[in-house]
């Protein structure tokens, strides 16, 4: 035989081999050829694809340090490969199971140790929560086009990095049922945990974060500073999507308790994040809560005689008046004790006094004598009547699973509303935007469990392109300049609708998310102005951003 017929031979030796492969992967989509030990996410089963976090976005912590290794056929063993993986261990992900062609069904779902929630309207989708065990566990059978895989997922014992905490400036829960509790053995009303040091939440994720209590409870963040003195939060249009900074809560499916969120240079001058709702009628910006110690002076008990509703008046007003309600689950003082906490001030001199939050003592208010009250004061979201009201709303900590986004752009005065140019902040202030009980559960509280710098640099760059926008049928001349503020007269009050047309894939009127061209009606009133903030934003470009002051 001869080289040139022994080349012939072996190439059609390899065609055939490769045909034969190409034919079982057509025939035998179970089949997976992933090697035992490979680690991905997301990984492919030849039959669907495993995600942590949504595949839609980009994966961010704790998902985005999550990976699937291959410890059998179809059996994967859930692995997070964070620095701290020696420490910490996640207690809840989001889990997607995505068919590689047409659709999907689940059954035989098995939960050992696990909750797996669907968001409504999906499939494939689950909020995992873990148990405290050693090998919690989810498999299911997926089937896809008449082909069922049985999938096993194992997971590892949820635990919490106890190394030193950085960045935490200030802790002060307002009332609520975890304040004062379980604070030497790490709960949510502490900032410490058990092992007396501050929970680490810089930039990581712990397991049992802080609770914020009632409307005005807070956690300030200070994110520290770079070589040349300019905090770590930078406002780089090269940041996927425009987002700057991630907060993450304990939000699921179905649970949103929102945090709002203000931002500041120096800890003195603080700014607005103005999330979805801000511009709402029913938001009220300027909003305090004074509470009323209820047990005369400030119990440093923790029992059940310590517990006790705690009245509130409003924005200084003691004729208008609220109660913060006690239920049966937590048998302690819940007015927040001066001595638990982090205020982030010295009381004795009141220097460095934060703006929102004012202890006063032996104050005269509501009947009471010789007591202390707390003001605490941001701005309040209206319309929020239950855990699930704000399910998609942005801006806001603890809406989102996995943690929600934010970006230094939508940053505006506290005061006017009007959109300001942040280039950077060091200090990040979340608290709850929210006063309302929900019976015999307790208040709608966040709770925050971790806040992380976005350094990914990936982005376009660019600023979405400037939409068109129309006001009662006339158009709006916008420029190309994005976070613009344009006064505009639309001939009149009453209804009138707003119409946005653009080709980006994520459009905003106020807080409602909208498609090109629909319209959303607004009422313009007969004094004053009207605002409306449009957002179009698209890909990984920075969003632009366009605030209407609409007059009659």
């Amino acid at each position: 035989m001869n080289t040139l017929t022994a080349t012939k031979n072996r190439n059609r030796f390899y065609a055939l081999t490769l045909a034969m492969v190409m034919i079982i992967m057509i025939f035998m989509p179970n089949m997976t050829f992933a090697a035992i030990g490979d680690k991905s996410n997301p990984t492919d089963t030849g039959l669907v694809k495993l995600y942590f976090g949504d595949p839609d976005y980009s994966p961010v912590p704790p998902e985005s340090l999550m990976v699937f290794e291959e410890t059998g056929t179809l059996t994967y063993d859930a692995v997070y490969t964070g620095i701290n993986s020696a420490t910490y261990y996640p207690n809840q992900l989001l889990l997607v199971v995505k068919p590689n062609s047409g659709s999907l069904a689940i059954s035989n779902v098995v939960q050992t140790n696990v909750t797996a929630t669907q968001p409504p309207s999906t499939t494939g989708v689950y909020d995992i929560v873990l148990g405290n065990v050693t090998q919690p566990k989810f498999k299911f059978d997926a089937t896809v086009g008449g082909t069922t895989q049985t999938i096993t997922i194992t997971f590892h014992q949820p635990k919490e990095d106890t190394t030193a905490g950085t960045g935490v400036y200030a802790f002060l829960p307002a009332p609520g049922q975890f304040t004062n509790e379980n604070m030497t053995s790490g709960g949510w009303g502490t900032i410490y945990n058990s092992a007396g040091t501050l929970k680490n939440m810089l930039n990581n994720t712990v397991t049992t974060g802080i609770s914020l209590g009632y409307f005005g409870g807070y956690v300030v963040f200070d994110m520290g500073v770079d070589g040349s003195g300019q905090g770590n939060v930078k406002n780089n249009p090269s940041h996927p999507g425009g987002y700057d900074f991630k907060v993450v809560g304990n939000a699921f499916s179905g649970n949103s308790e929102p945090g709002g969120i203000q931002v500041s240079k120096d800890a003195i001058t603080w700014y607005d994040i103005a999330g979805s709702f801000h511009y709402d009628d029913a938001t009220k910006w300027n909003y305090s809560a004074t509470y009323v110690d209820s047990v005369n002076g400030g119990s440093t008990g923790n029992t059940a005689a310590d517990r006790q509703p705690i009245p509130y008046y409003i924005n200084g007003n003691t004729s208008t008046t609220g109660t913060v309600a006690i239920n049966t689950f937590h048998a302690h003082n819940w007015y927040p004790l001066a001595a638990n906490y982090i205020t982030g001030l010295d009381k004795a001199t009141g220097s460095g006094r934060l703006p929102f939050a004012e202890y006063l003592y032996n104050q005269n208010a509501l009947g009471y004598t010789n007591t202390r009250t707390l003001t605490l004061s941001g701005v309040l979201l209206g319309g929020i009547t239950s855990n699930s009201t704000a399910t998609g709303a942005f801006g806001y900590a603890d809406v989102t699973s996995g943690g929600d986004n934010i970006d230094l752009d939508w940053a505006v005065d506290r005061t006017t509303g009007l959109p300001v140019n942040l280039d950077w902040i060091r200090y990040v202030r979340v608290y709850n935007a929210v006063a309302k009980d929900l019976p015999p559960f307790g208040e709608i509280s966040p709770e925050v469990t971790g806040i992380y710098t976005i350094t990914d640099t990936s982005g376009s760059g660019a600023t979405t392109a400037t939409p068109t926008v129309t006001v009662g049928g006339t158009a709006i001349t916008l420029s190309s300049s994005s976070k613009q503020v344009v006064d505009f007269s639309a001939g009149g009050s009453g209804t009138k609708n707003v119409v946005v047309t653009s080709t980006a894939a994520n459009i905003w009127i106020n807080g409602q998310k909208v498609t090109s061209g629909q319209a959303v009606p607004i009422t313009v009133k007969p004094i004053g102005n009207t605002l409306v903030r449009v957002i179009a934003q698209d890909g990984t470009a920075q969003p632009y951003i366009a605030l209407l002051r609409v007059t009659k």
